[in-house]
């Protein structure tokens, strides 16, 4: 009678943990799910915050500066500018620049946009208050890039003369799109931090590391290579003078002297 019921006691303790296991088990599954659209979504929230760093690039500037730093390198290596730049030149760099911008705003609506959405339509299964307060984000740089146009339009129709428009005016309007882009950005990162902190500490942690990273429209090209590849460009362009000027010397070397003409006089006397 004891050995059955303890035979009972014992099926009745392994269908419970049975139970127990699977019902974590199925929790864990659950919870993985859920960490890891967060983590999706924080992961899109980044790329969006970097394509809003993208649009504070000002190609004008970004051209000014390169310009400011190659003849401040060029002069420390004794070949000073004697001549105001080529306007023709500038317009050159500044529309590289502009076009490298094009390709990066591209590729974000291309590799962001879209999947965010999808992401976000996930999340609103299980939180849709912080999805719906997480909607409408990777529109953030259409808005940018349409108020930079506005901005263009209203400066060129404005009556002012030439050189108020182009130097206070443009001033002023810079200023505005500079403290609109830090609110927008500001959004963001209230954003990526709340979203964070449902993904870990750890994920936390290196977020806020990111965030408190200084915000600059400053280019060190220095760091991003220029000045040695100006290096590069000079030492080949001397190695090049160089073998020239001796492939000329080795010419003149060369060729024959011949003799110069008698005079018919001195044809006669012989």
């Amino acid at each position: 009678m004891e050995d059955g019921l303890n035979a009972s006691l014992i099926s009745l303790v392994g269908i419970a943990l049975s139970a127990l296991f699977g019902a974590f088990g199925y929790t864990r599954k659950l919870h993985d799910e859920r960490l890891r659209t967060r983590r999706q979504a924080l992961f899109f929230l980044l790329e969006i915050r970097h394509s809003l760093l993208v649009d504070m690039f000002d190609p004008k500037d970004a051209t000014d500066q390169y310009i400011a730093h190659g003849e401040k390198y060029l002069s420390s290596k004794g070949i000073p500018n004697q001549q105001p730049y080529p306007e023709p030149l500038h317009d050159l760099i500044c529309g590289h620049f502009q076009q490298l911008l094009n390709i990066k705003r591209a590729q974000f609506e291309a590799e962001v946009a879209g999947p965010y959405t999808q992401v976000l339509g996930e999340l609103a299964k299980e939180a849709p208050v912080l999805a719906y307060k997480l909607k409408g984000k990777e529109r953030l740089s259409q808005f940018v890039s349409a108020q930079n146009d506005y901005d263009e339009s209203v400066l060129n129709a404005l009556s002012f003369p030439l050189e108020l428009r182009t130097g206070f005016m443009a001033g002023q309007l810079r200023r505005l799109k500079r403290s609109g882009q830090e609110e927008l950005l500001a959004e963001v990162d209230d954003s990526i931090r709340s979203v964070a902190l449902s993904c870990g500490p750890i994920a936390y942690m290196h977020c806020n590391l990111l965030l408190r990273k200084k915000v600059s429209t400053k280019i060190d090209f220095a760091a991003l290579g220029f000045d040695r590849e100006i290096d590069s460009l000079l030492k080949a362009v001397v190695e090049h003078v160089q073998a020239k000027q001796a492939g000329d010397h080795q010419a003149t070397d060369a060729v024959p002297q011949t003799p110069l003409p008698l005079a018919p006089d001195a044809v006669q006397n012989r």
